[in-house]
């Protein structure tokens, strides 16, 4: 069953076109990796996808409106702690969660005293532990440390084994190609 169709999707800004005619679809259960450089509508064609921003033409359908996201780019509020912010996604947490991403010492410290992969990790924590169908991740390894990839990916094949479906927008699919059932290049 398609879970996602996209028909002539054209996107621009300004005057430089970011998507030209593409098609797309997802199965239910796919993994799918978005591969391009930078500038090729990776990120564009997601944030369309979830509604973020408007195509100027074509057609989309989702069908399914339990989708778990992480951004490329995320602003936290400065004073939030993650446990708080988790809390905004999230019906239950449990101490093993914290644990599993080497968290547990940061639940109540503010998240703008966290670096760069702290903050990654929240955001991860915060999709991978969501109740969705369809999960969406826009370059997820940036600022990552090695443990918390193998972490990432040993929750990507999780989700692979409960019949989910991933999209996932990289540079560098190397680390997900054992998982991906198929790669769409873009630009």
């Amino acid at each position: 069953m398609k879970i996602i169709e996209a028909r002539n999707i054209r996107k621009s800004f300004r005057r430089e076109v970011v998507l030209k005619d593409f098609d797309f679809e997802a199965r239910k259960g796919e993994f799918i990796l978005l591969v391009g450089a930078n500038g090729s509508g990776k990120t564009t064609f997601l944030k369309g996808l979830l509604g973020l921003l408007r195509f100027d033409s074509g057609s989309l359908s989702v069908r399914s409106n339990k989708i778990a996201y992480v951004p490329e780019r995320f602003f936290f509020p400065e004073f939030i702690t993650l446990e708080s912010f988790l809390k905004l996604f999230l019906e239950k947490m449990d101490q093993e969660m914290f644990r599993e991403w080497g968290l547990s010492e940061a639940r109540k410290k503010e998240m703008g005293k966290f670096s760069k992969g702290m903050r990654q990790k929240a955001l991860l924590m915060q999709a991978l532990h969501a109740d969705a169908e369809v999960y969406v991740f826009d370059e997820p390894m940036s600022g990552l440390d090695e443990a918390a990839k193998e972490t990432f990916l040993n929750k990507l094949a999780a989700l692979k084994n409960e019949g989910k479906t991933v999209l996932l927008s990289t540079h560098n699919p190397e680390h997900f190609r054992m998982l991906a059932d198929r790669t769409v290049g873009m630009g």
